[in-house]
């Protein structure tokens, strides 16, 4: 979805190595870190 493929932008960015999506009550909700 547009999420995905937002996300899926973002990793191609050069230097980027993972991220962490965080809710607004500070829970971890994804992390892709590394491959």
């Amino acid at each position: 979805a547009e999420v995905d493929d937002t996300l899926k932008r973002i990793q191609e960015h050069k230097g980027v190595q993972g991220y962490l999506i965080i809710n607004s009550d500070g829970k971890l909700m994804i992390e892709q870190l590394g491959e």
